[in-house]
Order: C-alpha cells, then sequence, then structure tokens
C-alpha cells in the first residue's frame, strides 16, 4: 500500500532533519531498488551525503542551499517534496 506524500511529510516532520534526512534518501532508494540499472551502493552514498547536507546546515547554511548543492535531479525533487 503507497502512502501518500502528504502522510509522509507529517511524520517525517517530527524527526531532527539528520533522521529525516536518511529516511527520506532510504525511502528513495527502495522505489528505485526494482528498476533496470539500479546500483546496489546508491544507499550508502545517499546516507553519506545526507550526512553532510545536516552537518552544513548544524554549521549555519542554509537548509534549501546545502540541499541543493548536495542532490541533484530525481533525487533532489523527491527530497525537497518530503523536507
Amino acid at each position: 500500500m503507497a502512502v501518500s506524500v502528504a502522510k509522509q511529510k507529517a511524520v517525517l516532520c517530527k524527526l531532527p532533519l539528520r533522521q529525516r534526512l536518511e529516511s527520506i534518501v532510504t525511502l528513495y532508494d527502495m522505489g528505485q531498488c526494482n528498476r533496470r540499472g539500479y546500483n546496489p551502493y546508491a544507499l550508502g552514498i545517499y546516507l553519506e551525503r545526507a550526512n553532510q547536507v545536516a552537518d552544513e546546515v548544524e554549521a549555519g547554511k542554509s537548509l534549501e542551499d546545502s540541499l541543493y548543492h548536495g542532490f541533484h535531479d530525481r533525487l533532489l525533487d523527491y527530497i525537497l517534496k518530503r523536507v
């Protein structure tokens, strides 16, 4: 059963930023895993970058700037809808 973006966002907004980003990239990866050309190492890369974005935000950089700097294309769109 698919959960709507609004419900995902409502649950995720209660989490600290680092956990929220980790959850979002994990959800994205779960949706990608059955696609042709899937990179089985992608989740580790996404999680590392999510931690770097969280560190940048904690250091004072804006969330939006950090996200645009850290992620691209479909993954960025996916994250922006859920953050």
